[in-house]
């Protein structure tokens, strides 16, 4: 049943239909699905012309093929796959179906997709579920902004995983093999293609420099690289657009080395105030204890000249033991230890063990872990004041 409802709007009275009854809107989908089934088996596809269709749209151009795919990091291994624009390209020409992805929920941490696919002539349906992560890595929620475009990645993701669990992709093989060579190109345009996608990496946020597109295709420049590394860094990006991935997760290595040298450089520096200040603080005091001293005057018979003995031969100083190794590590190798709560900046090698010497993330206090050490201040650790002085 529809409800009419009369509502005065500053002028004549206005209409408003409202829609009562679920059942109309049942009768109304159910009819509409009847319908396209029966188009369907009317105008069945053809599997020959599906394959030629995705054959041409996907290479009518080298951008895209190059589109066509995506790779993303797994557990070591670099995993590649068909992408969403791909995905979109084989519904078209396949024909028949019925498909489409919305946003099912929103949750405190997560946005949760769902896409679905009905195949129209064997009455096949399958729904596929898709969660993608709405905080940061401290906690914090995203934005609504990056929200939306977090969750419109994910219904995109959701309905290509749909779509290819209806279509098989076993039909496909030989055309995504081709698809595949169109979208690496030939050795006439990698220079130029390679400078545009380092260009594209570059501009990224976190940036991602050179030397880490090489290491992630195990190359040590980028004259080294084949046409088949281009190919994997391109379906890399790809991954970034659609969401699959973020910068951080598809070069976690370049994330960590910038995050940590910042630390270090920073912590260097809080150090190099803290042991100066301790130095300004020493020198004052030992000038406050040699002011207090009294001057005492020596006794007349000890101002007289005392008579040069004969030849006296000085005694030999006692064998110092061996001394110990004190070593400052580069600031590379400086790493967060013991909960976190120090960070090991040098260590001691003795005879018998070696220790850490450590900064503490609280107080910035330096601390020896010898046995010396740890019953007080020794004198290991002047040597990695001395070279916390002169780094940087």
């Amino acid at each position: 049943m529809a409800k009419q409802e009369e509502r005065q709007q500053g002028g004549p009275l206005a209409v408003v239909a409202e829609v009562t009854d679920f059942g109309v809107l049942e009768t109304q989908t159910r009819a509409e699905v009847d319908l396209q089934i029966t188009t369907a088996h009317r105008y069945p596809r053809s599997i020959g012309r599906a394959r030629q269709r995705v054959l041409e749209l996907a290479t009518a151009s080298a951008e895209i093929a190059e589109d066509c795919f995506y790779t993303v990091p797994r557990a070591g291994e670099l995993i590649t796959g068909e992408s969403v624009r791909l995905a979109e390209i084989v519904a078209s020409a396949y024909g028949n179906l019925r498909f489409g992805a919305r946003v099912t929920a929103v949750d405190v941490e997560h946005v949760t997709a769902q896409g679905a696919c009905h195949d129209l002539e064997t009455n096949i349906a399958v729904s596929v579920e898709v969660k993608r992560r709405i905080v940061d890595k401290y906690g914090r929620r995203y934005s609504p902004d990056m929200i939306a475009v977090t969750a419109n990645a994910a219904c995109s993701i959701a309905l290509r995983n749909a779509l290819f669990k209806v279509v098989p992709k076993a039909l496909f093989a030989e055309e995504f093999a081709e698809i595949k060579k169109v979208s690496a190109g030939d050795e006439k345009t990698m220079k130029a293609r390679l400078t545009a996608l380092v260009d594209w990496f570059a501009k990224r946020e976190p940036p991602v420099k050179a030397a880490a597109l090489c290491t992630a295709v195990a190359k040590k420049t980028l004259d080294d690289l084949t046409l088949e590394d281009l190919a994997t860094l391109r379906d890399v990006a790809n991954a970034i657009k659609s969401g699959e991935i973020s910068v951080a997760e598809a070069f976690p290595a370049e994330k960590a080395s910038e995050a940590k040298a910042g630390a270090k450089k920073t912590r260097t520096r809080q150090l190099e105030e803290q042991l100066a200040r301790k130095a300004e603080g020493d020198a004052k005091a030992q000038a406050e204890v040699q002011a207090a001293e009294p001057q005492e005057s020596a006794p007349f018979e000890a101002q007289q000249p005392a008579e040069t003995p004969a030849s006296t031969p000085s005694p030999e100083p006692p064998a110092a033991p061996p001394a110990d190794i004190v070593r400052m590590l580069p600031l590379e190798e400086w790493v967060l230890t013991r909960g976190a709560k120090y960070m090991q900046v040098g260590v001691v090698e003795t005879a018998n063990a070696t220790y850490e010497v450590l900064v503490s993330q609280v107080d910035q206090k330096l601390e020896c872990r010898c046995p010396a050490g740890q019953k007080g201040r020794c004198e290991h650790l002047q040597v990695v004041e001395k070279a916390l002085k002169e780094e940087e």
